[in-house]
């Protein structure tokens, strides 16, 4: 099934949509199945868009609708099933440049973020304000759940002191070291988004040469 999106896209009716369709599943097993669902059917290139819808519920939803979605992710996380877009892994070709071997892995929304914004292409990066307004948005609707910001955080401190899963660049891990430090200490998530950028820096040969170095 291919889709694309609409012109104008309505994320607050997509948001409506899957709040609704996860309010009227009782199971969590029903509930990963739709959102892996979700991201299955938009595929790599429109994983953005789900992003965008969780960025709607966090900005517009009442506090039981976030925690709905929170408490969704405490189910993803718990499983290892956190809906996920595919990223190439550090040193792969990008999309619009492929090489002859798949170098790519399943990154979650907080995960994808980070990469993106340090080792996609240029034209892939947000501006640093709109990256700090998406990825605080997506850690303040985590945080509507204690156990999913615990779970989450945990995942990401594994993912910033592994350099061996090939996945990010020292600069992305460094970054995603300094948004885990400001995460425990409960700070403010568009400040949380902040400290990840501010400890990051272009990717570049330096950066290359020392990917292995830790």
């Amino acid at each position: 099934m291919s889709l694309s999106l609409h012109s104008n896209p309505d994320w607050k009716g997509a948001a409506t949509a899957l709040v609704n369709g996860l309010s009227c599943l009782p199971q969590a097993e029903q509930r990963l199945d739709l959102l892996e669902s979700v991201c299955t059917k938009l595929g790599t290139q429109l994983y953005p868009a789900f992003l965008s819808i969780l960025f709607h519920i966090e900005r517009s939803a009442n506090a039981e609708t976030r925690q709905l979605l929170a408490s969704a992710l405490v189910d993803c996380l718990a499983s290892g099933r956190l809906p996920s877009g595919e990223a190439n892994a550090w040193g792969a070709a990008s999309a619009s440049k492929p090489s002859g071997f798949h170098l790519a892995r399943k990154l979650g929304p907080i995960e994808y973020l980070c990469a993106l914004q340090v080792q996609g292409d240029q034209q892939d990066q947000l501006p640093p304000q709109i990256f700090v307004d998406v990825l605080g948005s997506v850690i303040a609707l985590t945080n509507a759940d204690n156990k999913a910001r615990m779970l989450y955080i945990s995942k990401l401190s594994l993912e910033a002191t592994d350099p061996m899963t090939g996945s990010f660049s020292r600069s992305t891990r460094t970054g995603m070291a300094a948004l885990v430090e400001a995460w425990q200490q409960e700070l403010p998530a568009h400040i949380i988004a902040d400290r990840f950028l501010s400890k990051t820096k272009p990717v570049g040969l330096l950066d290359a040469a020392s990917q292995f170095s830790r």
